[in-house]
């Protein structure tokens, strides 16, 4: 498995073995249309090999594939090979994605794929919508809290006493806030399949 997001725009690559797989981990930049070609390189010996590229949203806890596209030989075209097929998807914010390349019939399969459009692709994982709604919580309770403290410096009497009780109960409220920030902004690992 490819632990570092694929940044190059084309890939060229073979399945060396029976066993062989590649797996391409994909990290789109916010929420855009992305476009992918697969082909066949060096084609299969066999009338019945193909090269199948599943697109896999495991952050989504999908373990099947969303999108498929299939070069090489099939049951429809048993005569000549299929050598280009595309695929399409919009991404979600802070999402990662799966490229996983087998092969069938077909070892040693050269194959390429190319994403589209240019700069897609990154590095940086951007947070959920989830977790910037998660954390603009938080730095909202933190802001109520200073309030209360700063109208209790000023505040006397019952006044004061008030904003001291509220000042606990909206420091409970921070630190629920940031520990719900926490958890919702966490990444599971992706070390295995399925990621259910």
């Amino acid at each position: 498995m490819i632990a570092a997001p694929l940044t190059a725009p084309r890939v060229d690559a073979s399945l060396e073995t029976p066993q062989d797989e590649d797996w391409y981990l994909l990290q789109p930049q916010g929420v855009r249309q992305v476009g992918i070609i697969a082909g066949l390189i060096a084609g299969c010996d066999k009338s019945y090999g193909s090269v199948t590229f599943d697109l896999l949203d495991p952050d989504g806890g999908g373990s099947l594939p969303f999108a498929s596209m299939k070069v090489g030989y099939s049951y429809a075209t048993p005569d000549a090979p299929v050598t280009i097929d595309t695929a399409s998807f919009t991404s979600d914010v802070g999402r990662r994605y799966y490229l996983h390349v087998t092969q069938s019939g077909c070892p040693g399969a050269r194959y390429s794929f190319a994403i589209a459009p240019a700069g897609v692709l990154g590095t940086r994982l951007a947070p959920t919508e989830q977790c910037s709604a998660a954390r603009k919580h938080a730095a909202n309770a933190r802001v109520k809290l200073k309030r209360y403290q700063a109208a209790r410096k000023k505040a006397q009497g019952s006044r004061r006493r008030e904003l001291g009780d509220k000042i606990q109960l909206q420091s409970q409220q921070v630190a629920k806030s940031a520990a719900q920030a926490v958890t919702t902004c966490a990444r599971r690992a992706l070390t295995g399949y399925p990621w259910e």
